[in-house]
């Protein structure tokens, strides 16, 4: 990329009256359609800095498509297939100065780059199994809760969904009374004082991280020391593999963006690090971005913010990009029994 990168300015008559348009693509006289992905983002950072900006469409130098004079300051290279990519900026002539100092700017920024992105990403942030019509887990938890109130037992709804609300059915319960949340180790301590502890059963709320559940029934069984409760093949691990591709894409980023409106706090918790909120495009920086060889991606919450699709195409103009996703997967073997491991035949 780097040899064949190259800073032009040409001049021409385009759409452009006395304003500043940064250009969607451009008809460069060798190179061909030059296309400029990363636009939006040069435009959200001229709005950022005070300088009124649009986004259009140029054909070619010197191709009469208007009648007003402009200015094209351009940076172009050639991604290994050929295809010419770039950032352009036009601009009257008396503004030709902000479209070269705007070129230099985002030229620096221009580099090969990993993105890294946690599987499954284009869902958003929410938790995994949420209610009774989103996955087997949540059909499981329903009916144990049936099951255990049946037998009068006290039920406790353990853990919370990862990143979500909790799930329609698990609100009916609560509200009904039919279960007890326990969502936090110093909740455990005021259960049930009056309930002998032969009497108390658990379910494992579906979308709830593994490792906190781990830990609050260590607590549970320490209170209730007969304490019964769903069988761990039973339980959801989408959350749990899901904080692991999170923690995964974490530690091979350069830089870390979260993406939307996001809990800071339970961010640093989940991923392990800092990251950069970016609420919108205007707060990628070029500073910032310049010495990130490889870029974290950390999904919003449906509809809160840029989307992991829209920030690939806007990564993919300042460099070329390799993306990668990031997965784990946790599988429940039910082949095994007391004294038979996996696929061992007497």
């Amino acid at each position: 990329m780097n040899r064949s990168r190259q800073i032009e300015m040409f001049e021409g008559h385009g759409l452009v009256a006395d304003g500043v348009t940064v250009l969607r693509d451009f008809g460069h006289p060798t190179r061909g359609i030059v296309r400029c992905p990363a636009a939006p983002l040069v435009r959200a950072w001229l709005h950022r800095r005070g300088v009124s900006a649009r986004l259009g469409e140029y054909a070619r130098p010197g191709t009469p498509v208007g009648h007003d004079p402009l200015t094209v300051s351009l940076v172009s290279y050639l991604e290994p297939a050929g295809q010419a990519i770039g950032i352009a900026v036009a601009t009257p002539p008396g503004l030709a100065w902000l479209g070269r100092e705007t070129v230099e700017d985002w030229s620096r920024v221009l580099r090969t780059r990993r993105v890294l992105v946690p599987g499954g990403a284009g869902t958003g942030d929410g938790g995994g199994c949420r209610g009774l019509g989103d996955c087997r887990h949540g059909e499981v938890a329903a009916r144990l809760v049936t099951a255990y109130r049946e037998r009068g037992d006290l039920v406790l709804l353990v853990g919370s969904p990862d990143g979500a609300a909790e799930g329609e059915w698990a609100e009916d319960l609560l509200r009904a009374g039919e279960v007890v949340a326990v969502r936090e180790t110093g909740e455990v301590a005021g259960l049930a004082a009056g309930v002998g502890e032969e009497r108390v059963s658990y379910v494992v709320h579906p979308g709830a991280v593994v490792e906190e559940v781990a830990v609050l029934l260590a607590a549970l069984r320490e209170r209730f020391p007969r304490l019964r409760g769903q069988h761990p093949d039973q339980w959801c691990y989408a959350a749990s593999d899901r904080r692991h591709a999170l923690e995964a894409v974490s530690e091979l980023s350069d830089l870390v963006l979260a993406l939307g409106e996001q809990d800071a706090a339970r961010l640093t918790r989940v991923a392990g690090r800092a990251a950069r909120p970016v609420a919108g495009l205007a707060d990628l920086l070029p500073e910032l971005l310049a010495p990130a060889a490889t870029v974290g991606l950390l999904p919003p919450r449906p509809g809160g913010g840029p989307t992991v699709g829209e920030m690939v195409e806007v990564l993919s103009g300042l460099g070329p990009i390799s993306l990668l996703e990031q997965r784990s997967l946790s599988e429940v073997r039910t082949d095994v029994s007391a004294g038979r491991g996996p696929g061992v035949r007497r």
